[in-house]
């Protein structure tokens, strides 16, 4: 679907705001990771894994005696009572680690798979020019920008072919990739978008579709609303 919105505003005229949505690069540092963070997490546990099933010897055999306390038999000072005599593996340990470790892996992977099918459903129809640029990057099509307690309104003119319910697809696209990129959208500084547990609802206005953006995160809304500030910062 293409929206035909004006052409769009060089991003070299967006003052850059430092986003508090970075996410620690290393596998596993951290709950909020990108759907390829999540395959490379993934990937790492299963090297570990690996390698503890390499340390597993099913044949591995140890004589342990062990012992219950009192009874019949119980021996004259030592407090004991029958000791048996068990044959254990005792490399058993690396086999658990590396189901733990396969485990993870399997819920990485899972992870990376609902967030990369949640971009795909969302963006699903739209036009390679909507799916890559945000709508906030059309500056010139923005009528006003109003704050609100947990984020902001930003309203945009009644372009030719665009409808509300179709700028609302293009906002849901927006919204799933970025959880699919964990919030980490450097190139994407002017978007209000970008924080974490954004919402975004668009809703007809009589001179354009306005576009209620809220999170009940305090930063992140302290963020909202220093990005739509630089929507309409002259430059």
């Amino acid at each position: 679907m293409k929206t035909h919105l004006a052409p769009f505003v060089a991003l070299l005229f967006v003052t850059a705001c430092a986003s508090t949505n970075t996410t620690a690069a290393a596998p596993g540092a951290g709950t909020h990771l990108s759907a390829a963070q999540q395959e490379a997490a993934a990937k790492a546990e299963e090297r570990e894994a690996s390698d503890h099933r390499g340390r597993f010897d099913p044949k591995a055999v140890t004589l342990k005696e062990i012992c219950t306390p009192g009874g019949p038999g119980q021996r004259t000072g030592d407090g004991l009572g029958e000791c048996w005599t068990s044959r254990i593996n005792p490399t058993q340990a690396q086999l658990e680690e590396a189901r733990a470790h396969e485990h993870a892996a399997a819920e990485h992977r899972a992870a990376s798979l609902a967030l990369r099918n949640a971009e795909t459903k969302a963006c699903g129809g739209l036009s390679e020019h909507d799916r890559d640029v945000s709508p906030f990057a059309h500056r010139s099509d923005i009528l006003r920008v109003t704050q609100v307690p947990k984020g902001a309104i930003v309203v945009f003119r009644k372009v030719p072919t665009m409808t509300s319910a179709g700028l609302q697809k293009v906002v849901d696209c927006h919204l799933a990739r970025n959880d699919a990129l964990a919030h980490n959208v450097p190139w994407m500084l002017y978007c209000p978008l970008v924080p974490r547990d954004v919402t975004a609802k668009v809703t007809d206005q009589p001179d354009g579709y306005s576009v209620l953006i809220e999170t009940p995160d305090a930063d992140a809304a302290r963020e909202v609303k220093y990005r739509v500030g630089e929507l309409i910062t002259p430059h």
